[in-house]
């Protein structure tokens, strides 16, 4: 793979802007943002058959928000939800079939629960975890939280 690095600089050769690499074959491979020497903005991966693979959002080095990824044939096989870092919310995976093979409940990057379907749709698991969470005043990712059966 070859590789195009930021052409901006900051102080000591911190990069910012955009970091492109692609496949032999002149297909793009991976494409990011940096700002300061730290990921910033979106990131995306393609398949070397040019699909794309993978996309995130960054922020301060952190994944923060939506990233999603696809299978080399084009079909989302999962969705996950970041906040500073850490999963918060649901993943979505999907069956090759493009049925939903699970969905798993994020608090503060600790799994809270789960239901999994099987590749026909029908719903084969639903799993809560003991997990108690204790609110802060500040945001997510510095909640406390414990497992009760530890």
């Amino acid at each position: 793979m070859s590789k195009k690095t930021p052409k901006n600089l900051t102080a000591p050769n911190k990069p910012n802007g955009a970091n492109i690499e692609y496949y032999e074959n002149g297909t793009k491979w991976h494409e990011e943002m940096w700002m300061a020497g730290k990921l910033h903005g979106m990131t995306m991966k393609w398949w070397k058959n040019g699909n794309k693979k993978w996309e995130a959002m960054w922020r301060d080095d952190k994944l923060h928000g939506v990233a999603m990824q696809w299978s080399q044939n084009n079909t989302k096989w999962q969705e996950r939800t970041w906040v500073g870092d850490q999963e918060h919310g649901v993943r979505t995976d999907w069956h090759d079939n493009s049925q939903k093979r699970q969905e798993i409940y994020f608090v503060c990057g600790k799994e809270c629960a789960r239901v999994e379907w099987s590749i026909e749709g029908n719903v084969t698991e639903v799993y809560f975890s003991p997990l108690r969470i204790t609110p802060a005043a500040a945001a997510p990712q510095n909640h406390q939280i414990t497992n009760s059966h530890q």
